[in-house]
Parts: C-alpha cells; structure tokens; sequence
C-alpha cells in the first residue's frame, strides 16, 4: 500500500500539536453574538470608523429574506416564494484575546459575499452553499479589530427554489500554531482495490514550515525542504503502517512544532456515541447516535464499510438511518446501515413516556457496543 502524506497536517481527531511548553494547539470558538446588521448598500461598510451603533442588532445564523414583506413582484418571483434579496452588511468586532494564528470559518452565506479586517479586503466568495476559511493572520490580526461582511444577494435569476439571504449558518474562529493542520487538509481514498490487496493513499497538508521531517512509528523516513517544492505542498510517499505518523517542523534549526497522527490498524469494533444524553418524551424528540468501526486502540478505520445492525429497546423506537454516502442505495427506513468511511448513524425517536432507550449496535467480526439515552416526561 502507498501513502503520500503531503505537509500541510489533518483535522484528524487523534492528531496532536505540540509548541513550546504548551499542549493546546487549537481553539476553535463560534461567533454567533454580537453582530451589527444593515439592509441595504454602504459605500463605506467595511471602514473600522463607521458608526454602527444604531444597526440592528442580530445573531447569526441570520436570514433577512424571511422576514419579508413578502410581494409578488419581489424579482425571486414565486421560485424565491415572494421574499426580497438585496444587499446586506454585517459588522462586529473580533475578540480581543486571539494569541495565535486566526483563520475564519463562513460555514454558508448567501451569496457573493466579501469579507473585510479593519477595511482590508480578506477574500470573496460568489458561491452561497460552501464552507470558506479566510485567513486572518496575513492581515496582522491580533485581537479587536472590525470585522465586516457584504453579501450580495441581488441578481436574479439565481435559483429554482427558497434560498435566504445573509449569514445563514455558523461562523467560527480558529486559532492555531503557525504550523497547523489546513482546513480539510486530510484526504484518505483507495486507489485500487482486488480481491487480495488495497492500495490507500493519504494525503496530509502542514503549512507554514521551512522544513520537515516525517517518521513512522519512530523511524525516520527523511527531511524536506520546502524551498525544494516551489508553490507545491512538501510531500512524501511512505509504505503503509498501522501506528504513528509523526511531522517534526522546524525553522532555523529549531523545532517549532511537531505532529502526529494516528493511522488506524485492522478493524476490530464498534464504537457508539450519542449526540444527546437526553430527548423529551414527545413522540418526536430525536437523538442521532454515531456508529465508528474502530481499530482496537480506538482509532477510526476510514476503509471500513461493516453492516451495521442496530437494536433499541426502551422507550423509542429507530427513526431512520444513514452514513452520509449520496451514491448509496440503501434504504433510510430500517434497522441495518453500512459503515461509509467507517461510520453511520441510526436516529431514535423518543416514545410519550418516559424512561430510557438503549441503542446497541453489531457487526459481524467486530465488538458491538450500546449507549443509553434518557427520555424525559414532557413538561
């Protein structure tokens, strides 16, 4: 099997960052308070000096399409059900205490939407249904500064159904270490595949080194430079190992970062994970539990594919099931699901009486493993 790891490193769960004496290597925080909205165009929007006190005041996710008025002669037409677009601008200020390297998250904003630190332009996106990370520390952003969003949802046609306008999901910060892991900067994929063998490629991305080297569970496999690789991410190709991958970055000589990520072995169980410990006994409060196929030290094996079988008992009943693969053809009503890149879900609805419901779930050749969720009387 071949591996490329290329050096920009994972959000992988079992990865970890080590700088200096610290152990924390990210911080991820969610802006959702503190915004400052106006409907409408402003040449100066994005200036740090303009006075915004008197906007409205929103949380985001926020959508002003909603609110309407709603007419029939809105241009979105019955296609947009009647609501208006136009322009908008939101505005707040950043938190004062960012220490590390800052990269902002838009998880969806609708749509052409520009982004701007203290009246500098930070980046675009005329798309309104993709997650975009702007990064903040090639502006100097060190903590307060003003940060503006224009979004532009004025050109119609544009869509066939209800869209919104605005931010219309979350918005996160992450602050990590120069060198840290890229967003989405992890690909596991099988190149080929027989009866006898795979062959998995991964690819991992770390930005910001001068210089890096890789070994696998402990033996050197080289050093990099990345002058040597031009624009291109640094990269190697390494047999693969159950065990670990380990990235040594260092500037001048010295270490600035390391890290490391676990690749998981041969599969060996089933890990279970509820997303809430309790669900109301109202006949239609869900709790969408998590199947993981996991090695048998807990590590996630992406190449899993096991049927799942999930069994409840107690008081709710299984809702439905999936494992987020769109080419699949399995049903969503049922008991049984198969691991896509190694995990699936089954979502249990809560009976009208209280109590608990147990989740257990099997598959052949793994270790099952169940969670117990609380269903609490209706008040």
């Amino acid at each position: 099997m071949n591996q490329k790891i290329i050096d920009e490193t994972d959000q992988c769960e079992h990865m970890t960052i080590k700088t200096g004496p610290s152990r924390e290597y990210r911080r991820v925080r969610r802006l959702e308070t503190g915004w400052r909205f106006h409907l409408g165009d402003l040449d100066d929007g994005a200036d740090p000096e303009l006075d915004d006190s008197g906007w409205e005041v929103v949380e985001v996710p926020h959508d002003w399409s909603i609110r309407g008025p709603f007419d029939s002669e809105n241009p979105g037409g019955q296609q947009q059900g009647f609501a208006p677009g136009g322009v908008g601008w939101y505005r707040r200020e950043l938190p004062a205490d960012i220490d590390r390297d800052a990269t902002i998250r838009f998880d969806g904003v609708y749509r052409n939407f520009d982004v701007y630190v203290d009246g500098e332009h930070v980046g675009h996106r005329p798309y309104g249904y993709s997650t975009v990370n702007d990064k903040l520390s090639e502006f100097g952003v060190d903590g307060g500064e003003t940060l503006a969003v224009r979004v532009d949802n004025d050109e119609y046609p544009h869509s066939r159904w209800y869209t919104g306008s605005g931010i219309y999901r979350d918005v996160h910060l992450i602050e990590t270490d120069s060198v840290a892991v890229a967003p989405f900067g992890t690909d596991i994929r099988t190149t080929a595949v027989n009866r006898h063998r795979a062959e998995v490629q991964m690819l991992t991305e770390v930005k910001n080194a001068e210089s890096v080297e890789l070994h696998q569970n402990d033996e050197p496999l080289g050093t990099q430079r990345a002058d040597g690789f031009g624009p291109r991410p640094i990269e190697w190709y390494v047999p693969y190992e159950a065990g670990t991958l380990r990235a040594v970055a260092k500037e001048d000589g010295e270490v600035v970062a390391e890290h490391e990520l676990e690749t998981a072995g041969d599969p060996s169980r089933i890990e279970l994970d509820a997303d809430r410990e309790t669900i109301i006994a109202d006949g239609r409060d869900l709790a969408y539990v998590r199947a993981t196929v996991t090695d048998d030290t807990g590590v996630r094996v992406p190449r899993a594919d096991h049927e799942i079988r999930f069994d409840v008992s107690g008081a709710g009943e299984i809702a439905g099931v999936d494992n987020g693969n769109t080419d699949s053809n399995e049903p969503w009503v049922g008991d049984t699901r198969s691991a896509y890149r190694g995990t699936c879900i089954t979502v249990v609805r809560a009976d009208r009486e209280g109590g608990t419901v147990e989740i257990e779930a099997t598959a052949d050749g793994l270790v099952g493993d169940g969670v117990t969720v609380t269903v609490e009387d209706a008040a």
